[in-house]
């Protein structure tokens, strides 16, 4: 656009957009749920109306349902600046999230229409709302708790998202009420603690960010102690009653009680052991991550490492930040130093209630907490404590936990004697005389420092001109493995060897005159062996599996890749273990014979690693089925009926002619006085067919 001047005005036209959503389909008329509104343009205001609801209604919804609706409650309230009874809407200020309240609004499908008062942009959003059905409230689980844990209590809301909860009551002198409210599901769970019983013991556990409580607490008896043992009356309503004070114990009462249970709190069951442990004097320990990667337990401490100790099954989680805030006069850690003299010993004391040793508390909070208390030595690694002789003395050790701790009962001190030790720093080689000039050549030794202490380790050979480094690792059992590449160096030259303790380098070990030997090229001798199993053969109906028997004769477990190769295809099963003097059977494939033809297939099993290579051959026939049911039939029913024929033929024309014979020539001896009518003792087809059973036999036998 040009003006008169010819100066260039250009602007930007753009469509507004508004978009209204609730934050859920669905609502009872008795709940709520907001309706978002939102805009790219801030500062905006929205007209609402719903299609079935008057402005009232609406005022009811969005307002303040408890408030009439008057001009200065309108001027009052945040959301709607505006209500037109003409129109039935109701004007909201700004695009935020409105809660929308629909209690007492009558049952449907409600479709709401927002449209911005100075633009043309507008939406809808849609609701259903539901007939609300009878509030409830139920205790569904309450965790049972020694004195000083934290409880969980389950309770579950029904048509409802407030509820008040009452724990103990005037006869018990100690009471305590919480009121939660915003309540999205069916129910919440609720934490007691019972360590902070006199304070604000109530909390709400897992990820319930939207839930908020308000709790009162009447703890003139109690004071600040845990919550004894007692089965603690436990009541769920709807809210408190109106005259509540919460001064006042005999208030603490629900205006209409639906559910009663009780929270069951045992008495404290005491501590148990107390153990040492030592970890790396470069690596600090803050809490119990830290102690559970770095900490090794045992009695005896080297010189600058970490002295750390656990009280177990201390339990009590919900005074783990009370105590952190206040332990130091609770547990006392006391080490006395005995050095003998020619006429008299020389003491030490160390105490921590006296500040000439420094006890910190690594467990400062319920994260990760499992019942033991951790604590440490601090002082720089125990450095700075420099009457302590790690060579020429004795230690007589205790960890206290006085009664002023609340799980001690009065003038009954919990006393442990604690052994440790504390020594200077050692390091030494293993017996070695040489070792093999190839790459990965092991070398090992032990040490009394902390495990996961790194030690530099160095092989030098003046004679060989050859020197490497490498590093190690202290194991939990106070030894150390290095490896060194030597191959290619020159064998029977002689080298030195060295460890160094990184913390304190005049800790070291020398191995002097360690050969070089040739390296072995032979394998390392191994006794594994294969075969294959599997039917054969098989008819083109039948299947078979395909598996390997792995064998290992030898001493020492291996673990081996297993291969079939058989008809083009190769199926693999890698990292089979296969213990000491011991077989795995591994099934690598089935065969199916309606998949393949008839004839031969010959299959090839290979079990490998880097010491091993083995492998057996087989062959799998397969035969065509309907051809061997053919063959058979044919040669079954042959020799069967030449069999049945032969055998039948001999012994009937025998029983025949013999019975024939006699009955004829009674018959006709007797009619014809003795005249010779025919073959004596047979009869003419009696005779043929013996004589058809002697050929076909004495054929059978010819053939």
């Amino acid at each position: 656009m040009t003006d008169e001047s010819e100066v260039d005005v250009q602007f930007d036209v753009s469509t507004h957009t508004l978009t209204t959503e609730f934050s859920s389909d669905t609502v009872t008329n008795k709940g709520n749920v907001d309706l978002t509104v939102d805009s790219e343009r801030s500062g905006i205001t929205t007209e609402v109306s719903a299609e079935g609801l008057n402005h009232e209604d609406l005022w009811n919804i969005f307002g303040n349902s408890s408030a009439e609706l008057t001009s200065d409650n309108v001027n009052a309230s945040d959301s709607v600046v505006y209500v037109d009874a003409d129109e039935n809407s109701i004007v909201l200020n700004g695009r935020e999230d409105f809660e929308a309240d629909f209690t007492g609004i009558a049952a449907g499908e409600y479709q709401f229409t927002s449209s911005v008062t100075d633009t043309t942009a507008e939406d809808t959003a849609t609701i259903q709302v539901t007939e609300a059905g009878d509030t409830d409230y139920s205790i569904t689980n309450v965790e049972q708790v020694e004195s000083g844990d934290i409880a969980e209590i389950t309770v579950a809301l029904e048509e409802t998202q407030d509820a008040s909860i009452v724990l103990g009551s005037a006869d018990t002198d100690y009471a305590t009420a919480v009121n939660v409210s915003g309540v999205e599901g069916d129910e919440v769970t609720l934490t007691f603690n019972t360590h902070e019983a006199g304070n604000s013991p109530w909390g709400v556990a897992g990820d319930n960010s939207d839930v908020s409580i308000e709790q009162n607490v009447e703890n003139s008896e109690l004071g600040t102690d845990p919550l004894p043992e007692y089965n603690w009356r436990l009541a769920i309503g709807d809210e408190l009653t109106s005259d509540f004070n919460s001064s006042d114990l005999s208030t603490y009462q629900l205006n209409q009680e639906y559910d009663r249970d009780a929270l069951v709190v045992q008495a404290h069951s005491g501590f148990g052991d107390v153990t040492t442990y030592t970890a790396p004097a470069d690596q600090n320990i803050e809490n119990l991550e830290d102690f559970n990667e770095y900490a090794t337990a045992t009695d005896t401490i080297a010189e600058n490492d970490s002295l750390l100790l656990t009280l177990e099954d201390f339990g009590a989680e919900g005074a783990i930040d009370d105590i952190t805030n206040d332990y130091q006069d609770d547990f006392i850690l006391e080490i006395t130093q005995t050095k003998s003299g020619v006429i008299s010993d020389d003491t030490t004391e160390f105490n921590s209630s006296n500040g000439s040793l420094d006890l910190e508390l690594v467990t400062t909070s319920s994260e990760n907490y499992e019942g033991d208390l951790v604590f440490k030595v601090t002082g720089d690694n125990l450095e700075t404590y420099n009457d302590l002789d790690y060579e020429n003395a004795e230690f007589d050790t205790t960890f206290t936990v006085n009664d002023s701790n609340e799980y001690v009962a009065e003038d009954e001190d919990v006393e442990y004697d604690v052994a440790l030790d504390f020594n200077k720093r050692t390091l030494e080689w293993d017996d070695i005389d040489s070792l093999p000039a190839e790459d990965g050549a092991q070398a090992s030794g032990t040490t009394n420092v902390a495990p996961g202490t790194e030690i530099n380790t160095e092989v030098d050979s003046d004679e060989g001109g050859f020197v490497d480094l490498s590093d190690a690792v202290v194991a939990a059992d106070g030894t150390f493995t290095t490896e060194f590449d030597l191959a290619g160096e020159t064998p029977g030259v002689h080298f030195k060897m060295t460890a160094t303790d990184t913390v304190n380098e005049d800790n070291t070990a020398v191995a002097e005159d360690v050969t070089l030997e040739a390296a072995s090229d032979d394998e390392p001798e191994t006794d594994v062996d294969v075969s294959a199993e599997y039917d054969s053969p098989i008819t083109t109906e039948e299947s078979t599996d395909i598996s390997a028997v792995v064998t290992n004769n030898g001493d020492s477990a291996q673990t081996v890749d297993v291969e079939l190769t058989f008809n083009g295809e190769v199926y693999t099963e890698e990292g089979v273990e296969v213990g000491a003097n011991s077989s795995e059977t591994v099934t690598l494939t089935t065969v199916n014979g309606e998949d393949l033809d008839a004839g031969d297939y010959d299959l090839t099993i290979s079990v490998s690693n880097e010491n091993v290579d083995a492998s057996a051959d087989g062959t799998l026939t397969v035969e065509d089925a309907s051809e061997n049911g053919e063959e058979n039939g044919t040669e079954n029913g042959a020799e069967n009926g030449e069999e049945n024929g032969n055998e039948n033929g001999t012994e009937n024309g025998n029983e025949n002619g013999a019975e024939n014979g006699e009955e004829n020539g009674n018959e006709n001896g007797g009619e014809d006085d003795g005249e010779d009518d025919g073959t004596p003792g047979f009869g003419i087809a009696v005779a043929l067919v013996a004589m058809l059973a002697a050929a076909m036999l004495a054929l059978r036998r010819q053939n």
